[in-house]
């Protein structure tokens, strides 16, 4: 038997991979073997008679692939184009069977000379007069591992988002259930410390009722006159003949300190501002001197420096250090050159103003650090608080221009972060943001310079 019918009996009882191709070919004789759909087709086939090896008909695709023209006129022979001896032929049918695949893999040489692998997709046909003929797809072994290569990518990639979006399920599960026990643990402790301040608002609210009796029997002996004492708030009011600032007047005191949580968070907290500013107030109204603690950075000192400050307590300035060593600290510490640029600006009146503005500045600069949209720069807090202070025709300063534009360009830098909708963790736009915000702030220092001279302060 010629080697092809060796193939025709294996295939006939294996493979189903082109059954339906073959029922197309069923039933009257054609003038072409080939189906018209594989005619047309990209894929290479051709319809071989296993008798003689006889390529009977080949699609346009099979003759473009091997270069023979006359392929699907009956001329081309199988043993011109496969290069494998059928004792060869045979071990490669063994080899299939043994691997469970639907295909052969058989050099083929090319009109060219050149001999290429196929993978050979083959199923019986019936052809005339009972013979059985061969229809085989043909596939060249580099698109073949193309495809292969493409669904395992594809593969892998499912598996990928298959994993990720479990991982992400698994991921919001669990933190919906640190937040649910993170919120049954806060709703128990809430209720425990409601209780205790329940039973300690009862325990106080009789203390001061006692504690008022008291104060109005200590008032009517001294003949000082009355007090009005207010339990729900814990306030006491006294009458005009004492003075609400009459303990304060007589405080023998002349220091009052700012106690460092109010200086920690002043650069993102308008209230701490406002509160140190209060106090600085308050402290020279009473010729007495303000001790800012907690002064941790240099940046601290200047803007406590500014807002009227007198001294200056904390590890930016130095650590503990052990008493014998405090002498030779204090003869050699220099102020900081930063410290020593605004001292002669601090009194200016314009400093405390501009203190506010770089406050709300470093608050914006926050905001855009954290890819949170920032308002446009007309409608900036900045802009809004920094335009009525300055002076009639301040605005054609080139200081106040250059603060203008510098304002501008670090907003046009946020609002890029902000569009994409992200914390701006690239170092390139956080370098950006931050060079933009000392640019501000140089421009903001001329501005105070401008300010301090004696010609601004009339104009």
């Amino acid at each position: 038997m010629h080697r092809w019918a060796a193939v025709l009996v294996v295939l006939g009882r294996r493979w189903v991979l082109l059954t339906l191709l073959a029922t197309l070919v069923c039933g009257p004789a054609h003038a072409r073997w080939l189906p018209e759909a594989l005619m047309r087709h990209s894929v290479p086939a051709w319809v071989i008679d296993p008798a003689d090896g006889t390529i009977l008909d080949a699609n346009a695709a099979a003759v473009e692939l091997y270069g023979y023209p006359d392929m699907a006129l009956g001329h081309v022979n199988i043993q011109q184009i496969n290069q494998l001896s059928e004792a060869e032929i045979r071990a490669e049918m063994a080899r299939a069977h043994q691997e469970k695949r639907g295909y052969f893999l058989f050099p083929h040489r090319l009109a060219s000379g050149e001999v290429v692998t196929v993978e050979v997709h083959s199923s019986p046909i019936p052809g005339p007069q009972g013979r059985i003929l061969l229809l085989s797809l043909l596939l060249p072994e580099s698109r073949s591992v193309t495809l292969g290569r493409e669904l395992q990518r594809y593969q892998t990639r499912l598996e990928d988002l298959v994993a990720q979006r479990t991982d992400q399920l698994l991921s919001a599960e669990r933190k919906r259930a640190r937040m649910l026990m993170m919120a049954l643990g806060v709703s128990a402790l809430a209720t425990l410390v409601l209780l205790v301040l329940l039973r300690q608002l009862r325990l106080g609210n009789q203390r001061q009722r006692e504690l008022a009796t008291q104060l109005q029997d200590v008032l009517r002996g001294a003949r000082l006159g009355l007090a009005q004492w207010d339990l729900q708030r814990d306030h006491i009011a006294l009458n005009d003949r004492l003075g609400r600032l009459l303990y304060l007047k007589r405080l023998p005191a002349n220091v009052v300190k700012i106690d460092q949580s109010f200086v920690r968070d002043v650069f993102v907290d308008p209230s701490d501002l406002r509160i140190i500013e209060g106090i600085v107030a308050l402290g020279h109204a009473f010729s007495l001197q303000v001790v800012g603690e907690g002064v941790e950075t240099l940046e601290h000192g200047t803007l406590l420096l500014r807002l009227g400050v007198d001294v200056a307590q904390g590890w930016g300035i130095a650590r503990a250090m052990p008493v014998d060593t405090w002498t030779s600290w204090v003869r050699h510490w220099q102020a900081p050159q930063q410290w020593l640029h605004w001292a002669p600006l601090a009194r200016s009146p314009w400093s405390r103003a501009l203190a506010q503005v770089e406050i709300e500045h470093r608050i914006v600069m926050a905001r855009a650090l954290m890819g949170e949209p920032v308002p446009q720069h007309e409608r900036c807090p900045v802009t809004e608080l920094l335009d009525p202070i300055l002076p009639r025709g301040a605005k054609s300063w080139p200081e106040v221009v250059n603060l203008h534009q510098a304002h501008e360009a670090f907003h046009r830098v946020a609002n890029q972060a902000a569009a994409q909708r992200r914390q701006p963790s690239n170092t390139m736009t956080r370098d950006a943001l931050q060079q933009g915000h000392a640019a501000w702030i140089a421009a903001l220092e001329a501005l105070q310079e401008r300010l301090a001279q004696p010609l601004a302060a009339s104009e």
